[in-house]
């Protein structure tokens, strides 16, 4: 039990630091040496050796003639382990050297065969504790012969001692096995042995729950015996209010005190406070449309002069790209006038509250092939509302409509690029710019701001972007 109560204290005290530290309890006691150890964290190793501090002090015993009782009185005045100077150490020294020497073997022993076991590994760090760590110059001996960090442990750090146990400070290591066992009895240990029997454990919990069930049960009994009357007495207080609170809504409005009414009471059915009530619910539910609508509007809205300061920003810089013409077009599935399957491509829009332009746009493109039957569908039913934006213009170089297209791209959902309407023509079309869509009505009069040479070209471009 001693070496697992010391552990249990020494962890319980961080004596053994961080998780993944190899660390040794060596105890020494007065008939055994306990080696106990712990590696990342958890119990690992334990071995008893029958070497303690008795044998050194029969030892000296033995080699100065004297009684046990005398060797133990010279041990604890002037013994030490040895300094690695013999003439130094004298023959005491020599003495106790022979005797610590087979202790630190069969320690150094037991780290080997600790390091060969699976999830073993080398020891970093020992702590000691127990009288044989009070022995002078114990420390320095066990680091040169451990060839590692040795420290005695500090069990009583933090405590409080009682006046009339001050006396435990004078060699605090001695006390790291009592302390453990005691901790049992505050909280939870890393390693708990209890050597009673299961059954026994098992039949003195059920009878401690027998009691404790018969103890609760006598006093549900007695807090119910307690609280009836109590209660009883509420509850005659309370209906007696709630018959003065009857008398008085009677009093005010008798409709409005019908739920409790008996049978042959002639109360109205109807209290003279609903008609208010539902005008001004109906009052509610009027302004409640008129802010719906307000906010359907609101979320609706399409933030027209934010989209067409996006493009505008997106051209390459340079003026190297002109636009010559903007508006918004529905891009997506269109119904059919007389219930056919709806019809794919885009309608000109126009701006909310303005029309697109007649006879040109989106329209006179369907002229030239895939958008007609789409456009003369919107024309019949009028236009669906614009979901996205035609750009046209033209480019000084192919490669300039191609980074418009890219720069566009980062504002905007989807953005389509039509070849067909991808050519170079005269640069001479920039002095009276017509609607590359195909044959819109001329935007003119706007001469290029740079200076072109005749014969120079420049590509007309068309472009959709759907709208966020």
């Amino acid at each position: 039990m001693c070496p697992f109560a010391a552990y249990n204290w020494l962890k319980y005290t961080g004596e053994f630091g961080e998780q993944g530290e190899s660390v040794a309890l060596i105890d020494l006691g007065a008939t055994t040496t306990d080696i106990v150890i712990e590696r990342e964290g958890q119990f690992r190793f334990v071995r008893s050796v029958n070497l303690g501090g008795n044998d050194v002090t029969a030892a000296l015993a033995n080699a100065f003639g004297t009684t046990f009782y005398e060797a133990e009185k010279l041990k604890r005045e002037r013994g030490f382990a040895p300094t690695g100077d013999a003439q130094h150490d004298g023959k005491g020294g020599q003495v106790i050297g022979d005797v610590l020497g087979r202790l630190v073997g069969e320690i150094a022993r037991s780290f080997s065969f600790f390091r060969s076991q699976p999830g073993g590994g080398p020891v970093t760090r020992v702590v000691v504790t127990g009288g044989g760590a009070c022995l002078r110059n114990m420390i320095p001996y066990l680091e040169r012969q451990l060839a590692m960090e040795v420290r005695i442990a500090q069990p009583l750090a933090g405590l409080a001692i009682a006046p009339s146990a001050q006396e435990v400070n004078e060699h605090p290591e001695r006390a790291a096995v009592a302390l453990g066992l005691s901790l049992r009895t505050l909280d939870a240990v890393p390693i708990a042995i209890n050597l009673i029997p299961p059954a026994i454990l098992a039949l003195a919990k059920q009878r401690e729950q027998i009691f404790y069930w018969l103890l609760s049960v006598a006093a549900l009994v007695l807090i119910v015996a307690s609280v009836i009357p109590i209660k009883e007495q509420e509850n005659a207080a309370v209906r007696e209010y709630i018959k003065q609170v009857e008398t008085a809504i009677i009093g005010y409005d008798a409709s409005l005190a019908r739920g409790t009414a008996k049978s042959g009471d002639t109360q109205a059915t109807t209290s003279r406070s609903e008609a208010d009530l539902n005008v001004a619910r109906n009052r509610v539910a009027e302004e409640k449309n008129k802010l719906d609508t307000l906010d359907s509007l609101r979320r609706n809205r399409k933030f027209w002069l934010d989209y067409l300061n996006v493009i505008n920003n997106a051209r390459p810089k340079g003026n190297k790209v002109w636009i010559s013409r903007i508006e918004t077009t529905h891009i997506g599935a269109m119904p059919q006038q007389r219930g056919g399957a709806p019809v794919g491509g885009s309608v000109s829009s126009g701006f909310p509250g303005i029309q697109p332009p007649a006879g040109g746009g989106s329209q006179a493109a369907a002229g030239a092939g895939s958008l007609r039957s789409s456009t003369q569908t919107a024309a019949a039913v009028g236009p669906p509302p614009g979901n996205g934006i035609i750009i046209a213009g033209y480019a000084l170089t192919p490669q300039d409509v191609t980074d418009f297209k890219v720069a566009l791209e980062k504002s905007f959902p989807k953005v389509d690029f039509n070849d067909a309407f991808a050519n170079r023509v005269s640069v001479t079309e920039l002095d009276n710019a017509q609607n590359v869509s195909g044959g819109g009505a001329s935007v003119g009069g706007a001469p290029a701001p740079w200076q072109y040479a005749a014969g120079q070209t420049v590509t007309s471009f068309r472009i959709e972007v759907t709208l966020p």
